[in-house]
C-alpha cells in the first residue's frame, strides 16, 4: 500500500518552509507540493523510512542555500509574466473604451496648453502624475492589508508606480527647454503617453490581484468570506 502524507504532515511541511525563510505563501504551496511528492517517492523506495528522515533526505537535495534558489527563480518568473501582462494592458489603452479616456486626456492637455503658458501646464501636469500614482498604490495596499491574510510573491512585484511617476519630472529637468519649444500636439501627446503608462500599470496591477485571489483563495479568506 502506497504511503501518503496526512493533513498534519502537510501542515508540518508548510511550517518547515516558513522556518527556512520562505515567507511567501504561493512559494510555500509550490515547495510543499514538491516536498510531498518527493517524500512519497522516498517512501516507495523505503517504506520503513519515517517522515522526518524522508524530509531531511529531500531537503538535502536543495543544497547549502536551501530554498533560496527557488524563491529567486519564482520572483524572476513572476516578474517576466507581469512584464508581459503590463504590455498587454498598455496596448489595451489604445482600444475602445480605454481609447476614449486617452483621447479625452489629450484634448484637455491640448486646450490647456493653448490657453495657458506651456511651461506652467507642463510642470503642473508632470507633478500631477506623482499624487495620481501614489493614490493608486495606496488604494491597492489598503485593499491587500484589509483582505489579504497571507503574503504572496505574486502581489509583491507591483511597485513601479513611483518609478513611472518620476519620468515626467526627469524629462522636464533634463529636456525641459527642448519640450517647451515643441508643437502643442507633441507636448500633449507626450504627457498623454505618460498618463497612459500609469493607467496601464494600474490596470495590470488590478489583474494581478484578481489573479492572486482566484489562484490562492485561501490567502484572501476575509475577502471571500
Amino acid at each position: 500500500m502506497k504511503n501518503e502524507l496526512t493533513d498534519e504532515q502537510v501542515a508540518q511541511l508548510f511550517e518547515f518552509t516558513r522556518k527556512h525563510y520562505v515567507e511567501y505563501y504561493d512559494v510555500q504551496v509550490e515547495l510543499v507540493d514538491h516536498l510531498a511528492s518527493s517524500i512519497e517517492t522516498e517512501w516507495e523506495k523505503n517504506p520503513e523510512l519515517d517522515f522526518d528522515a524522508a524530509l531531511n533526505n529531500v531537503f538535502s537535495d536543495f543544497g547549502i542555500f536551501g530554498f533560496t534558489d527557488v524563491i529567486e527563480s519564482n520572483a524572476k518568473s513572476i516578474w517576466k509574466q507581469q512584464r508581459k501582462l503590463w504590455k498587454q494592458t498598455f496596448i489595451r489603452q489604445f482600444k475602445w473604451p480605454n481609447l476614449l479616456k486617452s483621447i479625452s486626456i489629450w484634448i484637455i492637455l491640448y486646450v490647456s496648453l493653448s490657453i495657458f503658458p506651456v511651461k506652467i501646464i507642463a510642470i503642473i501636469t508632470a507633478l500631477s502624475i506623482i499624487p495620481l500614482s501614489l493614490y493608486f498604490l495606496i488604494k491597492e495596499q489598503q485593499y491587500l492589508k484589509k483582505y489579504s491574510t497571507k503574503k504572496l510573491i505574486l502581489t509583491s512585484q507591483r511597485f513601479m508606480y513611483l518609478s513611472l511617476s518620476y519620468i515626467p519630472c526627469y524629462l522636464l529637468q533634463f529636456f525641459g527647454s527642448f519640450i517647451y519649444q515643441q508643437e502643442l500636439w507633441f507636448i500633449s501627446s507626450l504627457f498623454t503617453f505618460l498618463f497612459i503608462l500609469v493607467f496601464a500599470y494600474r490596470a495590470c496591477s488590478k489583474e494581478i490581484i484578481n489573479l492572486a485571489e482566484t489562484k490562492y483563495p485561501e490567502a484572501f479568506k476575509i475577502a471571500n468570506a
